[in-house]
């Protein structure tokens, strides 16, 4: 399974999809040391994500579906 993320540097939000459309059980974003900033549970194959209240910088989310749970990185420039 692969997910997208647009627009990937973020600004003030981003959006996921998966490939063949798999559902999104959980989106969870991290500083890149390794902190839980967000937690969120969907059950959606598109999810949006806010990131006003976040610094610009790089982050690591992690999208987790029925199947698997993939990481990416993110960059957030306001």
């Amino acid at each position: 399974t692969k997910i997208n993320i647009f627009p990937n540097p973020a600004n003030t939000s981003f959006e996921i999809t998966t490939e063949n459309e798999q559902i999104i059980k959980e989106v969870e974003l991290y500083t890149i040391e390794g902190k839980l900033l967000k937690q969120q549970s969907y059950s959606e194959n598109k999810v949006i994500v806010e990131t006003s209240e976040l610094p610009t910088g790089m982050y690591l989310i992690e999208v987790k579906t029925k199947e698997k749970q993939i990481f990416q990185k993110l960059i957030i420039s306001h």
